[in-house]
């Protein structure tokens, strides 16, 4: 019962900032926050969609639950990057990261569909994606506390959106790189990473949510 509450936590989590989405935006979802909703919808999608395959251990061509992982990766990569597309200077985003992150998906999907199997996790390609997205957190926490605009800071928006993504991804960073060599070999250690992944990510769509609310407030 435990394990299939975390299976559920970490699918319906992506609806706290959904609904905050579509409370706030009473004119509509604005252009900058619609990559988000994209990035949202297909985790709540395809998360509802492994967790179902998981649990009743259904098979598609003789592929499992984790083939929907290796979808979803690039998928919701491309989402947050045109995400920080959006945002531009306000997170310190330029054209050259821009780039850099179509490299990292086409790299990341060449990784997940070729060198790891499809019905294994592809761990290694998440953690390529931390990698990236961490970047860019860090780039923009370093130019924000370099700048003269941090007095309010919390009032800003983009910084729970940076920091949602950061907890989530520096927490999780470790267990995707060692989830196929370490965490997959021992059931327990298994059970424990997941529920700790879904606690993340529950935290990661709380302050994306308080970005979105902060969001509505500063228009």
């Amino acid at each position: 019962m435990i394990t299939v509450s975390f299976m559920c936590l970490q699918a319906f989590a992506s609806l706290i900032p959904l609904i905050h989405l579509f409370k706030y935006s009473k004119g509509g979802v604005s252009a900058e926050l619609l990559p988000l909703l994209f990035f949202l919808v297909i985790q709540f999608v395809l998360n509802t969609l492994g967790d179902i395959f998981a649990f009743y251990s259904i098979t598609f061509y003789s592929l499992n639950s984790n083939f929907i992982y290796h979808v979803d990766l690039p998928l919701s990569f491309i989402a947050q990057l045109l995400f920080f597309k959006a945002l531009d200077k306000k997170i310190y985003f330029t054209q050259p990261l821009f780039r850099a992150g179509i490299a990292f998906i086409i790299l990341i999907v060449m990784n997940s569909f070729l060198y790891e199997e499809l019905d294994m996790f592809n761990g290694t390609s998440y953690a390529l994606k931390c990698i990236y997205i961490l970047f860019v957190c860090l780039r923009y926490y370093w130019f924000k506390i370099n700048s003269d605009d941090t007095s309010d800071i919390l009032q800003q928006p983009y910084f729970w959106f940076i920091s949602g993504f950061f907890i989530y991804y520096c927490s999780c960073f470790v267990i995707f790189a060692a989830y196929n060599s370490l965490v997959v070999q021992d059931d327990l250690l298994t059970i424990l990473s997941t529920r700790y992944q879904a606690i993340m990510y529950l935290i990661m769509c709380i302050l994306l949510a308080k970005g979105i609310k902060k969001e509505a407030y500063a228009q």
